[in-house]
């Protein structure tokens, strides 16, 4: 509990902090030399002459911790280097996200890493039966006509 209160008064203190450090920064100064000023960098310390931002978060890809999921934030509370909003098991350092079960949840946290994933096998759905049905009616129809006509002929 303390730890979360700790974590949430950084988180408070560091977004409270982040307006004065942007409206501070030269904007004349370009610490990454990438041709953008770092008042309008989305990555001003790392080289990102495009400033791609995938998932539209304001964070340059290139400094990015999810790259494709949105996290302005950054929080990752493992220390991992991969953000809490993608990271498969945020409470436990895990940086390669191995997920051996393919079950969504790492390894590191995982009580069975390596237990088969059991997909259900899909029931068919009232639409689909009617299909079966109709084409089953439509076949016994056919049926009656093709032996009328033998008896006729």
């Amino acid at each position: 509990m303390a730890r979360l209160t700790i974590i949430a008064l950084a988180l408070l203190f560091s977004c409270m902090l982040t307006p004065l450090v942007v409206a501070q920064q030269d904007c004349e100064i370009d610490s990454d030399a990438d041709a953008v000023v770092d008042c309008e960098d989305n990555c001003p310390i790392t080289f990102n002459q495009f400033q791609e931002d995938a998932d539209n978060d304001g964070v340059g890809d290139v400094c990015d911790n999810c790259p494709d999921d949105p996290n302005p934030v950054q929080i990752d509370s493992d220390d991992d280097a991969v953000g809490d909003v993608c990271d498969n098991c945020p409470i436990n350092e895990n940086p390669g996200q191995e997920d051996m079960d393919g079950d969504g949840i790492g390894d590191v946290c995982d009580d069975e890493p390596d237990a088969e994933v059991v997909i259900p096998t899909p029931i068919p759905t009232l639409s689909e039966w009617g299909l079966v049905i109709m084409a089953g009616v439509l076949g016994i129809i056919g049926f009656m006509v093709m032996r009328r006509r033998k008896v006729t002929a």
